[in-house]
């Protein structure tokens, strides 16, 4: 629906962008980090549906766009991308989903926070997560 794919676009791509913008100057005078949540579907965005695929590769693009452009301030900017989290995220779209093996969120949550503590000199440009079998 219109609504869905308004939803994507809103969460995976307007949201970083707006939150980006607000805290730009704090993240410049910080030296701070922009973790991008991408999707390992922009590799294959027909398994999770298209219009949340997409959305997905737009948020990749902005990040790389930010990587470039943020790197002389000192900002680091990471992607990560996870397969699917759970079956309940699977279920938004159709039945022709693959769904990978279960990643817990605690997993993203976890990376999220120890690329936090790396120090500035380190930098970590994209990080593929998918659970093992």
């Amino acid at each position: 629906s219109s609504a869905k794919i308004r939803e994507f676009f809103e969460t995976n791509v307007l949201g970083p962008v707006l939150l980006t913008k607000t805290a730009l100057s704090s993240l410049e005078s910080s030296k701070g980090q922009v973790i991008v949540i991408s999707s390992l579907d922009v590799f294959s965005p027909h398994h999770a549906g298209f219009f949340y695929g997409l959305s997905k590769v737009w948020a990749s693009l902005i990040a790389d766009f930010w990587a470039e452009t943020f790197a002389h301030k000192g900002i680091r900017v990471t992607t990560i991308f996870p397969s699917l989290t759970s079956k309940e995220d699977a279920q938004v779209f159709d039945d022709n989903t693959i769904l990978t093996p279960r990643l817990e969120a605690s997993d993203l949550g976890n990376l999220v926070v120890d690329l936090c503590a790396q120090p500035n000199r380190i930098h970590t440009r994209a990080i593929f997560l998918s659970a093992s079998k």
